[in-house]
């Protein structure tokens, strides 16, 4: 309704921030499909110029719902397509974000070595702007892909150096078995595949 007003009213940069948000709040209820419909609407709003900011907002979250439901080739268009926006409108928690995303698709394209440099930068990026919580997240998802490409030792430290976040920020409800199961593969040098699942499908819920 509130984008409508704007449109009645000539605001179109108001609009596409109304619509960018309603395609969030469908996004997060899980109706992917609509979500689509929002973002893409942002996309060819017209306001690139006015805010490339919030575009390549648009762009980072289509390609992360064409991730999740396996369209790789539509992710990579999107996000081949927000980084220069990203770059101008200065938003760095949207290209570590973005990072994400390309790490995911990669590693779905079994390029594992790739998909770890990526998560990597994204690492890199939310600890710069202090954003523990997707750092530790993203740690869980880099040690996942590491155990994947047989470098387990590496996976371990990841794990190690997300778990004191995880606990400090209370990611996790107190007792849960997956934390728990971690920390004792850890401590016998054999991360546990089945516990890191669990927990990153806990923390992504939530994130």
């Amino acid at each position: 309704m509130l984008a409508a007003s704007f449109a009645r009213l000539s605001m179109p940069l108001e609009r596409a921030k109304c619509t960018f948000l309603e395609g969030v709040a469908l996004k997060g209820s899980g109706n992917h499909r609509a979500a689509v419909d929002r973002f893409e609407a942002v996309r060819e709003s017209g306001i690139v110029q006015k805010d490339p900011g919030l575009a390549a907002l648009a762009l980072v979250y289509l390609a992360d719902i064409h991730v999740a439901d396996g369209r790789d080739d539509l992710a990579s268009s999107a996000y081949a397509e927000a980084v220069p926006l990203l770059q101008k409108g200065n938003r760095p928690a949207a290209v570590a974000h973005l990072k994400v995303v390309i790490g995911e698709t990669l590693r779905r394209q079994g390029k594992l070595s790739a998909a770890i440099d990526a998560y990597a930068a994204a690492v890199a990026d939310y600890d710069a702007i202090q954003m523990a919580t997707w750092v530790a997240y993203v740690r869980v998802v880099l040690a996942q892909t590491l155990i994947e490409a047989n470098r387990s030792r590496e996976a371990e430290w990841q794990i190690l150096a997300a778990l004191p976040t995880i606990d400090e920020q209370r990611m996790v409800p107190e007792g849960f078995a997956a934390v728990a199961l971690l920390r004792e593969s850890v401590r016998q040098r054999k991360a546990d595949p089945k516990a890191l699942l669990e927990l990153r499908e806990y923390l992504k819920a939530r994130q």
